[in-house]
């Protein structure tokens, strides 16, 4: 082995056909209680091996030294799911697992205290030329299709988890996940109704018992669990507001109403108007319909917009309602959450204050609303020049 002269303490490889480096650190043997010198991993540069030289040092110093172990990273990934099963909706899970998947099958053989900001950055690099694998019911099938920058970009956040809980266990000596740069994913397209197609498509819902919950979805812009979780308790029509503090839980078949909200500001108030309170009012008298209709088959949940027996509404069937009413009516075929992306869209236009909107959408900050919306802003300006213009030319 070569001591390097600019870099004491760090070695160049003789064994290898390109150039790496490595130091040597002496530590306790935690069986025998004996010093031992330990080797570290490789480096592709001297200045990198040196830095890390220094840093264990000192973490040796303060007692923090971290022994290196043989762990791959897809043993931690997997143990790291496994960790995350007791808190994590069974949906979400299961996507952190396929996005996990992905990082398994091409750098999941590097052991974990090896891995390095490069490993990663050459990781995404082939994430991005990847074809999309789909089931077609008897195999797995390669498609012409690439994988999508917002998979690329999924994929990166549960490996940036993962590795964040590493480093907080002491599995790892730096935090790495900082350093590695978010590959960007492209803003989906939602699809909004128009503002004509508004009046037009409530005219037509009119009627059917799916009526108040997307009456809501646009004129609230709630998400479609937090419509279906909400509760008559949590709505207060003589001050026109209602309280979003749970939502419907849909794993399977099954659908359940939850403790909290998608995130600690989805716990929220949100006002409404009289004509908002107007159409809970006539969701109560088609509830108490339904009631003397369903008799004791009626389970009765307190939910502002159930199935016809008080259950939680499946949204599947609220789904397959609003196709047939969009259908009917014969505008913009958009999802329930595009009817919320058509609330906040229409009110951006009508110069709706960010903030206010973030609020009322459950935003965890006003930077997640201006990714979504920003591309509605310009030419705002003018609209609020022109409204204080009229505002101190009436005076």
């Amino acid at each position: 082995m070569a001591r390097t002269k600019k870099y004491p303490g760090v070695y160049e490889r003789k064994d290898t056909k390109t150039k790496t480096y490595y130091f040597i650190i002496s530590t306790n043997d935690p069986k025998t209680n004996k010093r031992k010198q330990v080797k570290s991993k490789s480096y592709s540069n001297p200045e990198e091996a040196y830095k890390d030289l220094i840093d264990t040092k000192n973490k040796q110093m303060k007692g923090k030294y971290i022994k290196p172990t043989k762990i791959t990273l897809k043993e931690w990934i997997e143990k790291w799911l496994s960790d995350k099963e007791i808190r994590l909706k069974k949906k979400t899970l299961e996507s952190y697992k396929n996005r996990a998947k992905h990082i398994i099958e091409e750098i999941g053989h590097i052991e974990l205290f090896n891995l390095t900001k490069d490993d990663v950055t050459d990781f995404y690099k082939t994430l991005k030329k990847k074809n999309k694998v789909i089931f077609n019911g008897k195999e797995k099938v390669t498609t012409n299709t690439k994988l999508s920058s917002r998979t690329v970009h999924d994929t990166h956040k549960v490996l940036k988890m993962a590795l964040i809980q590493a480093y907080r266990d002491e599995r790892i000596p730096r935090d790495i996940a900082s350093k590695i740069e978010s590959p960007k994913a492209k803003q989906a397209n939602h699809k909004i109704l128009k503002p004509d197609e508004v009046n037009l498509f409530l005219s037509t819902a009119k009627g059917d018992p799916t009526y108040c919950a997307i009456y809501l979805g646009i004129f609230c812009g709630l998400r479609q669990a937090e419509t279906l979780g909400l509760t008559w308790d949590n709505v207060d029509l003589d001050n026109q507001v209602i309280y979003i503090v749970r939502t419907l839980d849909h794993e399977d078949d099954d659908c359940a109403i939850s403790d909290g909200t998608k995130t600690n500001a989805g716990n929220r108030p949100v006002e409404i108007d009289e004509e908002i309170v107007e159409v809970l009012r006539a969701q109560k008298r088609r509830i108490k319909k339904d009631k003397e209709l369903s008799g004791t088959l009626y389970q009765d949940m307190n939910l502002v917009c159930p199935s016809n027996i008080g259950t939680p509404m499946n949204p599947s069937n609220l789904r397959r309602s609003l196709y047939r009413i969009i259908d009917k009516a014969g505008v913009t075929r958009v999802t329930y959450h595009e009817l919320r992306h058509s609330h906040a869209s229409l009110s951006v236009k009508s110069g709706a204050d960010i903030k206010s909107l973030s609020f009322r959408l459950g935003h965890s900050s006003t930077r997640v609303t201006l990714d979504i919306y920003s591309h509605l802003l310009p030419g705002m300006q003018r609209a609020l020049l022109k409204k204080f213009r009229d505002e101190i030319t009436d005076k």
